[in-house]
């Protein structure tokens, strides 16, 4: 891509990286955190799952978390995708959309974006049938990451 474009540098702004680094608050509680490393975490994030759910005015259950949107997603996929239901997400997006519900056997349905790079979110609407278990929106859509010229 450098070469390609004639650049010196470049920062890649895909996979929620950050070329300012993290914040100070982050550091922190990672710091204070080091020595509980030995210790697996409960995946069921109960002090989390509470403050969340008492903020949000929700009750506790209905609240899924895991290490990443990677994880999320793929519990998803294989709470609701199977062989003989379907998908429909827009075309080009997050490769984890697709990647997901084919390992589940679901019939992925693919809606291009629109001339300005937007969801047809009629045309999706339109693919849904008695079938359809997950409808996937990515907002904002990054299929492909973004690549920037730090210097600029």
């Amino acid at each position: 891509m450098r070469k390609e474009y004639g650049l010196e540098k470049i920062e890649k702004l895909a996979s929620n990286e950050n070329p300012f680094g993290s914040s100070p608050k982050v550091k922190e509680a990672i710091e204070k955190e080091l020595g509980q490393l030995t210790i697996y975490p409960d995946g069921h994030a109960p002090l989390l799952r509470e403050k969340v759910a008492r903020h949000l005015g929700v009750p506790g259950d209905r609240l899924i978390f895991g290490n990443g949107s990677d994880e999320v997603l793929h519990m998803v996929s294989r709470t609701f995708l199977e062989p003989g239901t379907n998908t429909i997400m827009p075309s080009p997006s997050f490769s984890q959309y697709k990647r997901n519900s084919v390992i589940d056997g679901a019939e992925v349905r693919e809606v291009p974006l629109d001339s300005r790079g937007r969801h047809d979110l009629e045309k999706m609407l339109s693919l849904i049938d008695g079938n359809t278990r997950v409808i996937w929106l990515c907002n904002p859509n990054n299929p492909t990451g973004v690549y920037i010229n730090k210097d600029d």
